[in-house]
């Protein structure tokens, strides 16, 4: 796989100036021509400024050309269960959570995601678990994680214990809660 590139440029490498033998042999001479011609230039540059004639005027510079060549490296359709998949497994969870609420999609891999990688708080709480629909997941998710402090602790417990009403119960045993 091409690490997600779809269209990628080359750009043709330069020559250096040291990469040709003769020009080491003759830097002296190199030197003593570019300070003249560096001081004509500027010369000729004050005389057109303070003259405007025709005869001082400096060359034109002819246009830099860049070379760039495109290749198409990868094009491939997805569909837009894959696409979630990818922005989850990538960590873009906002991106994640549009694509679920546009297709229609399940937003509980979303905030299971962000439950796993985040430590127990009681803002992780509010945040990830409380926004999950399946209630049987989110039992077990009770059970098993362990806060490191013991007001994380004490809020886990308390949102474990007001999600076990009857209805949920029910719930969770007849599997309209979607499951685990």
């Amino acid at each position: 796989m091409h690490q997600g590139r779809i269209v990628e440029c080359v750009f043709p490498q330069k020559r250096r100036l040291g990469d040709t033998s003769e020009e080491e042999f003759e830097d002296s001479d190199d030197e003593e021509t570019s300070f003249v011609s560096k001081t004509t230039k500027l010369t000729k540059d004050v005389l057109y400024y303070v003259t405007d004639m025709e005869r001082f005027q400096p060359p034109r510079k002819r246009p830099k050309i860049i070379n760039r060549t495109y290749r198409l490296v990868c094009l491939k359709s997805t569909t837009p269960e894959e696409l979630y998949t990818r922005k989850i497994d990538h960590e873009e969870y906002g991106e994640a959570l549009e694509l679920a609420k546009a297709y229609g999609l399940d937003t509980d891999r979303v905030y299971q995601r962000q439950w796993k990688k985040s430590d127990v708080s009681i803002a992780s709480i509010q945040d990830y678990l409380s926004k999950i629909k399946k209630r049987s997941w989110v039992f077990h998710e009770c059970i098993e994680r362990i806060p490191y402090n013991i007001d994380a602790m004490r809020e886990l417990l308390e949102f474990g214990l007001k999600g076990t009403d009857l209805q949920a119960l029910l719930a969770i045993e007849k599997g309209e809660d979607g499951g685990r």
